[in-house]
């Protein structure tokens, strides 16, 4: 299956932003919450009526802790996410403007897990990394308690080492 995204390079690396990836996911089979990208207060209440409500709007920016930043916030109500999306967009999170919101909807989670790619600085390599400990803080985690994260190597000819 061929998959097309729109990518962002930066320093070298293929980065996505969270809705691109989730498309990715989609495309393979992967569950995600229903979920659309918008880039106005005015396209909130079309997206509203499509997904439903409670909804989880976050904003789209290739940069870490968004929670943290107020880039993640839940709304109970139209007006609320209308609120919220105008909070949002065109604010700066990491030293990025927004630009897109996504909206999705709000799912009970039983568990969290993190899931990263990234590239290792070391051996030049991808590295895929794992914890049970997911959802935010992410970075806190690893310094809190490491032994939690699995991570591994991978050669792109040849697959995990």
């Amino acid at each position: 299956m061929e998959v097309s995204v729109k990518w962002i390079k930066w320093g070298g690396n293929m980065r996505l932003f969270e809705f691109e990836a989730k498309e990715i996911f989609k495309k393979f089979g992967i569950p995600v919450p229903e979920g659309l990208t918008v880039s106005s207060q005015a396209e909130v209440a079309s997206t509203i009526e499509k997904i439903g409500l409670p909804v989880v709007i976050k904003a789209q920016v290739l940069a870490g802790r968004r929670g943290k930043a107020g880039g993640i916030k839940f709304a109970y109500s139209l007006e609320e996410a209308v609120k919220e999306v105008g909070k949002m967009l065109n604010n700066k999170i990491g030293g990025h403007t927004v630009k897109g919101v996504l909206i999705e909807e709000k799912i009970d989670i039983e568990h969290e897990y993190y899931l990263g790619v990234t590239i290792d600085q070391f051996s030049k390599c991808p590295i895929v990394m794992f914890s049970t400990e997911g959802g935010m803080e992410i970075e806190e985690i690893v310094k809190r308690k490491p032994e939690t994260i699995i991570s591994m190597n991978v050669n792109v000819l040849r697959g995990f080492f």
